[in-house]
């Protein structure tokens, strides 16, 4: 699928969904939006560059055929957050797994050619400990990764000849959103970056000892535009985006403490908690994209800079 042709991203005004949206769309895709959002409320967020469909993942009723309709390819990201999940365990089998089902059957009727279904980490339980590879078997213990995890299954058994299916999980995503409205400020990085611009100071309440493989949302686009264009591979359709190279929250915070510096001039101290006092080691491997071809580009320094300009002029 080397042509770029038009592609329906649900979700599509979300956190890594307004940033997907509009990083096709600068690559010269034709993207349909699905949300629950408004017509007007999509077209004030992107302008006339994008087209807009109505969809809600938690309505069973609706019909799926002009959401569908003449697109190529359909990247999954609506659903319900790790909090949501928690809060209401039988919703979110309905949103992060029925409504996954739903719009494969669908997609597959209306001939589409892939299916990519965006997840998580997550689905490794917790804690994150080893090797973490594409064939690794999940194990999932948080009711977001267990829905997640469910999603995946049904995404893999419906690939086909004429509809191939692609996993893609994610490590933890970092940078600025599409709209200051986007649910994204309790990511670790961005409330750091918040805190640096707006109380210029850092806080902590764990030790900061914890690791996590974080990865800029500008490494994340690149990465699933990648699979829009691959040619799908016999078994194996699973993807991780990620570092690779895991760091400790601690010192994420330093370096953001030293990028706000660098931009405006001063150092925002850091006070950290007591617990936890050691964090397990673990890799989460990226093979899969790279035997793709794909090279990441990832840079953390200029993703966590643009997420503090961005703090600075809309906080």
């Amino acid at each position: 699928m080397s042509e770029k042709q038009r592609v329906l991203i649900t979700g599509g005004t979300g956190y890594i969904g307004g940033r997907l949206s509009k990083h096709l769309v600068d690559c010269g895709w034709t993207v349909r939006v699905g949300s629950r959002k408004t017509r007007a409320q999509v077209l004030d967020l992107f302008g006339p560059v994008v087209e807009y469909a109505s969809y809600d993942a938690s309505n069973s009723r609706i019909s799926l055929e002009s959401l569908l309709r003449d697109c190529d390819s359909v990247i999954h990201l609506a659903g319900m957050n790790a909090a949501s999940c928690e809060e209401k365990s039988k919703e979110a089998i309905e949103v992060n797994v029925k409504a996954t089902e739903r719009l494969l059957e669908a997609s597959h009727t209306h001939s589409i050619r892939r299916f990519i279904y965006v997840s998580t980490i997550h689905v490794f339980g917790s804690p994150l400990i080893g090797n973490l590879a594409e064939d690794k078997k999940p194990n999932p213990s948080h009711p977001y990764g267990k829905t997640k995890a469910a999603a995946e299954l049904i995404t893999a058994t419906a690939d086909s000849h004429s509809m191939s299916t692609i996993i893609v999980r994610l490590s933890n995503g970092f940078g600025p959103p599409l709209s200051i409205l986007s649910s994204c400020w309790e990511l670790v990085v961005n409330d750091l970056c918040r805190q640096a611009i707006t109380k210029r100071r850092l806080i902590l309440y764990s030790s900061g000892k914890q690791l996590r493989d974080f990865v800029p949302l500008s490494a994340v686009t690149r990465g699933i535009e990648q699979l829009l264009i691959i040619t799908p591979r016999a078994t194996g359709n699973i993807f991780h985006l990620g570092n690779g190279l895991p760091i400790s929250v601690k010192e994420m915070a330093k370096l953001i403490a030293r990028r706000c510096e660098s931009l405006f001039g001063y150092k925002p101290p850091l006070n950290c908690g007591n617990t936890p006092k050691a964090s397990p080691n673990f890799e989460f491997a990226t093979k899969g994209i790279l035997e793709t071809g794909h090279e990441p580009q990832i840079n953390i320094e200029d993703e966590i800079d643009e997420t503090l300009r961005f703090c600075k002029k809309y906080l």
